[in-house]
């Protein structure tokens, strides 16, 4: 069915992108968003915490614009937000075939998100399967590699086949469709430190001063208050992931509205 979905896609994107309810899509996807927010804080702290996350998320500048316009970020979001979901009522089933069965809801999820952002997908995945896997023992580094494996060949097929469906070639990248030079990732040391140093700190200030006021001292405070629950540092190992996972870009994609990556 997603093979079908992705060959439509692929064939006639501005006649579905502009029909008369397309400039809605990310509208909705975006109130989805809020109501899946909402459904975490309440999951995690209580009602009121999941009234006061989604106001948090609603008021946010960051927010409204990134859902405007056709951008693929709101989907992805969503659905690793979905897969978030997922592993809190996975951690919090008494039964392992309960856990289990959640878990593999988290991870058609993370599939669906490498569909649509495979990077960002394998980042936020990566924390999530830490969190799940990781007992600090042999056979949870053994399980965490194995699933990592798993997840990353689900990532790389996924992508090989958007760019067979879209460029006529299982390694190249649409956004390279010409087949000219573009080094977009990279592992040198010199890239690193001017990421680290000049991407990544304007990115953040970008990103908390159109989100909602003091909001990374507001996640701080409640990790700290939380410190000793796993699933939290579930929702702190994502947002890590995405940080420093964007490190290894050398192109500067930074926006006056926050940098998207986070969303």
């Amino acid at each position: 069915m997603i093979w079908k979905i992705s060959r439509r896609l692929a064939s006639a994107p501005v006649a579905w992108y502009g029909d008369s309810f397309g400039w809605a899509l990310n509208l909705l996807l975006g109130i989805a968003l809020l109501l899946v927010t909402f459904k975490i804080g309440s999951e995690l702290f209580g009602a009121e915490t999941g009234v006061s996350s989604a106001w948090i998320l609603g008021l946010s500048v960051f927010f409204s614009l990134n859902c405007l316009g056709f951008m693929s970020q709101v989907l992805c979001g969503l659905l690793i937000a979905m897969a978030v979901l997922c592993h809190i009522e996975s951690s919090k089933r008494k039964t392992r075939i309960g856990s289990w069965i959640w878990m593999a809801g988290a991870f058609i999820c993370l599939a669906g998100s490498a569909l649509v952002r495979p990077f960002s997908a394998l980042c936020a995945g990566t924390a999530l399967i830490a969190a799940w896997t990781i007992r600090w023992n042999r056979s949870a580094i053994v399980r965490f590699l194995l699933c990592s494996a798993l997840f990353a060949a689900v990532v790389i097929a996924a992508t090989g086949m958007q760019n067979k469906l879209l460029t006529g070639s299982y390694t190249r990248s649409p956004y390279n469709a010409t087949g000219g030079r573009m080094r977009e990732i990279s592992f040198r040391p010199g890239d690193l430190w001017e990421g680290l140093t000049r991407y990544i700190p304007r990115r953040l200030v970008d990103t908390g001063s159109t989100a909602f006021p003091y909001i990374y001292v507001l996640a701080l405070y409640g990790l700290w208050r939380r410190r000793k629950e796993r699933v939290v540092w579930a929702l702190a190992l994502c947002f890590l992931c995405l940080v420093l996972g964007y490190a290894v870009e050398t192109v500067d994609s930074d926006s006056p509205i926050g940098e998207r990556y986070y969303f």
